[in-house]
């Protein structure tokens, strides 16, 4: 399952026709447990002024991530 997620992943990463906002990337990559790289996620979720990070203070899926 997580090499399935992880290849998901890659291929949402990879594709300029696939339309998924930075925080869903960043927790995909905490769900697969890839934490470095769903920092970096998030950062960029906050350079493009992603609108779900309202939820980062609350949102449980990123418990692991505090």
């Amino acid at each position: 399952m997580k090499g399935e997620a992880t290849l998901i992943l890659r291929q949402v990463e990879e594709s300029p026709n696939v339309a998924v906002g930075s925080y869903a990337k960043a927790l995909t990559c905490v769900g697969i447990g890839e934490t470095n790289k769903a920092v970096e996620w998030l950062e960029q979720a906050l350079l493009e002024r992603d609108f779900q990070l309202v939820l980062l203070n609350v949102d449980r899926r990123l418990d692991g991530l505090r």
